[in-house]
C-alpha cells in the first residue's frame, strides 16, 4: 500500500494554512525585539558555525550542520535567515510525515489532517522556528522514527531497522532526552523480528555506534550534556506533564503573552497530552491491543524518565509533539463515535479520565510557573535588547522588572542610565540639561556600574556639563579603547593627534554609529546641520 494512500486531497489546504502561519509569524518575528536581537547562546551558535565549527572545538552536530549552511552566507543575519527557512521546512515535513502516519494508523483522512494541524500550528514550536535551535529538526527525527516503526511492527524490514536507528541516533545528537530510546532500539530490533534477528541487530546498532563514535573520536558533543541527576525527581517527572512551558533561556511562557499571534492558537502541551491519552483509550476500546499501543506507551515512558533524569526543560520535550499528535488525532475521529454509542460506565470513564488529566496538566500553571531565575534572565535579556535597538521606554520597563527581582544588578541600572542619556542626547531635537538634572544623573551613575566603559563615558559628559572638564577628559582617555562615546569626547575637546594615538573600539560597541556621525562632521563648514547640533549638545554646559 502506498505511503501516500491515506493523505486526503484537502491536506494541501491544511499544509498551506500551516505554511501561512509560519510565514506570518516569521515576518512579524523579524520586526520585534526578540527577532532582531540575538541572545548570547544564539550569537555563540552562529559565530561557531561561521567559523567553520572545526574539529577540536566544543561543537555539536547542529553546529556542524549550520557550518555547512554558512556556505550560502558569511553574515550572522544571513545565516539566521537560512536557519529560519530550515526550521520551517523541517516543521512542514514533520507535519506531512505525521499526516501519513496518522492516516495509516487510524485509516482516516480526517485523522491525517488533524495530526498535521496539531504539529504545524503548535504555537510553542512555531515560537522557536525563528531561533537558532535544533528543536524542529529533533521533532522531524521523532516523526520519522514513529512513521517507520509503525510500518516495522506490521512487517519488520531490515531497512526500516536501520532508518529507525538512524533517526533516533541523529535525534539524540539534537535532543538528549531521546538517548534512552536510542540505546534501547538495538535490543528491540533483535528481539521483535521472527527472522534475520542478527541482521536487524547489526543494522539497528550501526547508527547508534556511529553517533557515539562521532562523540568520542571527533569531539562532537550532544546538544545538551548527558548528566544524570536524581534530586527532586518527583517534581521533574511531573514537569513533563505540566502544561506550563518552563525554560532556562528565552521563555515561551513569558513572551507569548506579549504577542497576539501566539495567544490566538489554542494548541498547547496539556491539550496534546489529554487528546493523546484519548487516542490511546480509543485504540484500546476499538479492540486494537496490538504492539503499536504498547510501543507508543513504552517510547513515551522511556523519554519521560530520560527527560527527568537529564534535567529537561519545556523545550526538550517538544521533540515528542509528533508522537502526541498522531494519537491525539484519534480523539477527533474515534472518540465521537464511542461517545455516541457509549454506556453510562463508558461516559463516566471518559469524563473522569478527562478531568483527571486536565487537573494533572493544567495545575502546572500554579506549581511550575516561570521561576524567579527564568524571569530575571528574560527581563534582563529584553532590557539589553531594547536599549541596543533604541527602544528606550521599553528598555526601562524591562530593566525595572529585573531590578524588582534583583536590585543588585548593576547592568540593569546601566540600562536606566543609557535610557536617560538617549532621551536627551540622541534624539533629533536634542535637549539642554539643567544643573539639577545633571546632578541627578550623576547620582544614578554612581548607583550603577560606572566601571563599564560606556557608562563611565556618559559620566564624563555630565562632568563636562558641570564644568569639571579635566575629570571628564581623564575618564574619556581611560576608556577610549572600549567606548565610542569616549572617543567623541576626545574628538570634540582635544586635537585629532591625541585621538589618533588611541586604540579604536570595535564596530559592535554601543554608540559606534554616533562616533561615525561625529567623524563625518566638518566643523569648519559654514553650514550647521542637525548632526553637529546633536554632538554640540553633548558638550553644552548645564544651565
Amino acid at each position: 500500500m502506498s505511503a501516500l494512500s491515506f493523505l486526503p486531497k484537502n491536506l494541501n489546504l491544511v499544509l498551506a494554512i500551516c505554511l501561512v502561519y509560519m510565514w506570518v509569524w516569521l515576518s512579524y518575528y523579524g520586526q520585534i525585539t526578540l527577532g532582531q536581537y540575538l541572545s548570547h547562546e544564539e550569537t555563540l551558535t552562529l559565530q561557531t558555525a561561521l567559523s567553520g565549527a572545526t574539529i577540536g572545538e566544543h561543537v555539536t552536530l547542529y553546529n556542524k550542520l549550520l557550518a555547512a549552511l554558512s556556505f550560502f552566507t558569511d553574515t550572522e543575519g544571513g545565516l539566521l535567515s537560512v536557519i529560519r527557512i530550515l526550521n520551517s521546512g523541517a516543521l512542514l515535513l514533520t507535519a506531512i510525515i505525521c499526516a501519513i502516519t496518522a492516516g495509516h494508523f487510524w485509516k482516516s483522512d480526517h485523522a491525517a489532517c488533524v495530526a498535521a494541524l496539531l504539529v504545524g500550528l503548535n504555537p510553542v514550536i512555531i515560537f522557536l522556528i525563528g531561533q537558532a535551535t535544533p528543536t524542529a529538526l529533533a521533532a522531524l527525527c521523532v516523526a520519522i522514527f514513529f512513521w517507520r516503526i509503525m510500518r516495522w511492527l506490521r512487517h519488520a524490514k531490515p531497512a526500516d531497522s536501520f532508518i529507525i536507528g538512524l533517526a533516533l541516533a541523529v535525534g539524540t545528537l539534537l535532543e538528549t532526552s531521546l538517548a534512552g530510546l536510542t540505546l534501547l532500539w538495538p535490543i528491540v530490533a533483535f528481539l521483535y523480528p521472527k527472522r534475520h534477528k542478527a541482521l536487524h541487530l547489526i543494522l539497528g546498532v550501526i547508527p547508534t555506534a556511529a553517533a557515539f563514535c562521532l562523540i568520542s573520536v571527533f569531539n562532537l558533543q550532544l546538544q545538551q550534556a548527558l548528566s544524570f541527576d536524581t534530586s527532586n525527581i518527583a517534581a521533574k517527572l511531573y514537569g513533563f506533564f505540566s502544561n506550563q512551558e518552563v525554560d532556562d533561556g528565552i521563555s515561551y511562557a513569558i513572551h507569548s503573552k506579549q504577542h497576539l499571534l501566539l495567544l490566538l492558537n489554542p494548541i498547547n502541551w496539556g491539550l496534546l497530552i489529554i487528546l493523546a491519552a484519548g487516542g490511546v483509550y480509543a485504540r484500546i476500546k476499538d479492540g486494537h491491543r496490538g504492539y503499536s499501543v504498547y510501543t507508543y506507551l513504552l517510547a513515551l515512558i522511556i523519554v519521560w524518565v530520560t527527560y527527568a533524569l537529564t534535567n529537561g526543560g519545556g523545550q526538550n520535550r517538544l521533540a515528542l509533539i509528533p508522537l502526541l499528535a498522531v494519537f491525539a488525532a484519534g480523539s477527533f475521529t474515534v472518540i465521537p463515535r464511542i461517545w455516541k454509542h457509549a454506556s453510562k460506565t463508558t461516559y463516566r470513564r471518559i469524563v473522569a479520565g478527562t478531568v483527571s488529566l486536565t487537573l494533572l496538566t493544567f495545575t502546572g500553571y500554579f506549581i511550575n510557573s516561570p521561576s524567579v531565575e527564568s524571569r530575571e534572565v528574560n527581563y534582563t535579556y529584553m532590557a539589553n535588547a531594547c536599549i541596543e535597538l533604541g527602544k528606550n521606554e521599553t528598555a526601562v520597563t524591562w530593566a525595572e522588572k529585573a531590578l524588582e527581582i534583583n536590585s543588585a544588578r548593576g547592568d540593569m541600572r546601566n540600562v536606566l542610565v543609557r535610557a536617560e542619556f538617549n532621551a536627551w542626547a540622541t534624539i533629533s531635537n536634542p535637549k539642554p540639561l539643567t544643573s539639577e538634572a545633571v546632578k541627578a544623573y550623576l547620582e544614578a551613575i554612581d548607583a550603577a556600574a560606572p566601571s563599564d566603559p560606556t557608562i563611565a563615558s556618559i559620566k564624563g559628559f555630565y562632568l563636562w556639563k558641570s564644568k569639571h572638564q579635566d575629570r571628564a577628559i581623564a575618564i574619556w582617555k581611560a576608556n577610549a579603547a572600549n567606548s565610542p562615546l569616549a572617543q567623541i569626547g576626545i574628538l570634540w575637546s582635544q586635537d585629532k593627534a591625541t585621538l589618533s594615538a588611541l586604540n579604536k573600539p570595535g564596530e559592535g560597541t554601543p554608540y559606534y554609529h554616533l562616533l561615525h556621525i561625529a567623524n563625518q562632521i566638518d566643523r569648519s563648514a559654514l553650514t550647521y546641520g542637525k548632526e553637529e547640533r546633536m554632538i554640540d549638545n553633548l558638550f553644552a554646559e548645564a544651565h
